[in-house]
């Protein structure tokens, strides 16, 4: 017996009913997962991603700190930082289906040319093709996303006016840097030092060679910053500095900014006091000058030196030990160094009283060795100025007493017989008995070489038991 037909139509129209409600429950059920999660992605987990994101797509650009001070002992400034107003340039994304970056870039060339023959200093006039130069947009020097800087030291009425037309000058930020100064006295100029670029010296430096290795954006060195490359700016380098400020942007996948630039502004060096005294140091450097030009022209033929062009000089505080003056001379104005460089011609006028004779040899501007060898160098014996301590060690070795009596005949022989060598007393003073106090007092080369230097040579042999 064959179904009914109506039966049967029934029957299928039920079944794909039940589909029918089977499929779209199943289809509610996906999208109800997809909203919950979707939720889920935005008000849970949605900070996260995002934070994720931008750190992907964030640059940070340290920015070098302000340089600590550096003051004699009494507060004097004898090397200080001084801040000024800079204008930095970020290249622009080309526009699709208009300008492309270098049309922007010239663009903006010919707005700040023209700021800077109104508003700024007569002597610094910067012209189109300097500025283009600066922006380096052939990437010579930096890539895309780093900041290029155009000019520093802005006047006030360029700094107002850029900022009161900001909406004009898309993708230029102006900031505050650091520039170094020194006396117009030239206190200590060897002592303190100077500083020049750190691109400059970064590879030549074994001291900045390690700081290439720095990863911490905090301590990063910058390319343009200048740094201590001689005297107290390069041993106290590390304390002087300070800490980067950092300059964050967001970047595309281009390294184009697409979003506002945050700042953290840098931390200052720590300052340094010296033990040095302006007005002691100035004194010893004006006096050391003026007793070259007395022995230079003295008619005195036993002081006359006429080939005489450098002095050094040390002074201490007997008490402490600090010592309140170094002076090497001549010196220079340690401002030539501004802008971290010199030219050629400059250092060479100035590379004989670049260092520090009163640490390290130095020999004056002599043309050839052989004259050079005719002068003695900025380090020689001490001398007479050693012979309170010599017979300090005279008597504590026990040589002699306070109360013995030498008889100076100003001559002492010394060495193996028929080989004899002499010491003499200057001019060949013979000061007959001598203790020890007058032995300073006349500085009696014979007591010193006699009852001093050879008795302690003599000592431990047979004739010197």
């Amino acid at each position: 017996m064959q179904d009914d037909p109506k039966q049967q139509e029934i029957l299928r129209r039920k079944q794909f009913s039940f589909r029918l409600n089977v499929f779209f429950f199943i289809v509610f059920v996906v999208f109800s997962v997809l909203i919950v999660r979707l939720a889920v992605l935005q008000f849970v987990e949605g900070p996260t991603i995002v934070s994720a994101v931008n750190k992907k797509g964030e640059r940070s650009i340290p920015i070098a700190p302000i340089r600590g001070n550096i003051y004699d002992a009494n507060g004097y400034p004898i090397a200080y930082s001084t801040s000024t107003q800079s204008i930095y340039y970020n290249i622009q994304p080309s526009i699709k289906g208009g300008k492309k970056s270098a049309e922007q870039a010239t663009e903006m060339a010919e707005k700040l040319t023209k700021v800077f023959e109104e508003y700024g200093d007569a002597d610094k006039i910067m012209t189109k093709e300097d500025i283009i130069r600066n922006m380096d947009l052939e990437f010579r020097k930096n890539i895309m996303s780093t900041p290029r800087r155009i000019k520093k030291d802005l006047t006030n009425e360029e700094l107002a006016y850029i900022m009161e037309n900001q909406s004009d000058f898309v993708g230029v930020t102006l900031l505050e840097e650091s520039v170094r100064n020194y006396d117009e006295s030239s206190i200590a100029v060897q002592l303190v030092g100077y500083l020049k670029k750190y691109s400059g010296v970064r590879t030549t430096s074994d001291f900045y060679k390690e700081k290439l290795s720095i990863e911490d954006p905090l301590y990063q060195y910058i390319e343009e910053e200048e740094v201590g490359l001689d005297g107290i700016e390069y041993m106290y380098q590390d304390i002087l500095r300070g800490t980067n400020g950092l300059k964050k942007y967001p970047v595309n996948n281009q390294g184009v900014i697409t979003g506002d630039i945050s700042i953290t502004n840098p931390t200052k060096g720590s300052d340094l006091y010296l033990t040095i005294d302006t007005e002691v140091q100035l004194h010893t450097e004006k006096s050391i000058m003026s007793h070259l030009e007395k022995i230079r022209n003295s008619s005195n033929r036993s002081e006359r030196a006429p080939y005489a062009v450098t002095g050094y000089a040390v002074a201490m505080e007997v008490e402490t030990g600090k010592v309140i003056s170094m002076a090497s001379m001549p010196d220079y104005d340690p401002n030539i160094w501004a802008g971290g460089s010199i030219t050629q011609e400059v250092y060479d006028n100035h590379e004989y009283v670049l260092n520090n004779g009163t640490i390290r040899p130095v020999y004056g501007p002599y043309k050839t060795v052989e004259e050079r060898n005719q002068h003695p160098g900025s380090i020689v014996p001490m001398g007479s100025t050693i012979k309170p301590l010599t017979v300090l060690i005279g008597l504590n070795e026990g040589f002699f007493t306070p109360e013995s009596w030498y008889n100076d005949k100003g001559r002492f022989a010394y060495g193996k017989k028929g080989y004899e060598r002499y010491i003499r007393n200057s001019g060949g003073h013979a000061y007959g008995l001598t203790d020890g106090a007058r032995a300073i007092e006349k500085s009696s080369n014979t007591f010193m070489a006699e009852w001093i230097g050879n008795k302690l040579y003599m000592r431990g042999t047979v004739d010197g038991k």
